[in-house]
């Protein structure tokens, strides 16, 4: 198993939170990086993927 070397997270608070308590279990500093702020869904904020699937046509490339 390899140690923890660094965490990364967006710079919101959510994010930010679980990310220090991470990082304190490892004695690390949070590294906000813009570039991870999330993007906007539109319509699927706060659903599922499961639910995105049952109610929305989502391509997805067949098993082998």
């Amino acid at each position: 198993q390899r140690p923890i070397a660094a965490v990364y997270s967006s710079p919101l608070s959510r994010a930010k939170q679980t990310a220090e308590a991470i990082a304190a279990q490892q004695s690390l500093a949070v590294v906000v990086v813009e570039a991870l702020t999330e993007i906007d869904v539109g319509q699927w904020e706060g659903r599922d993927w499961g639910e995105i699937e049952r109610s929305e046509a989502v391509s997805r490339p067949l098993a082998n």
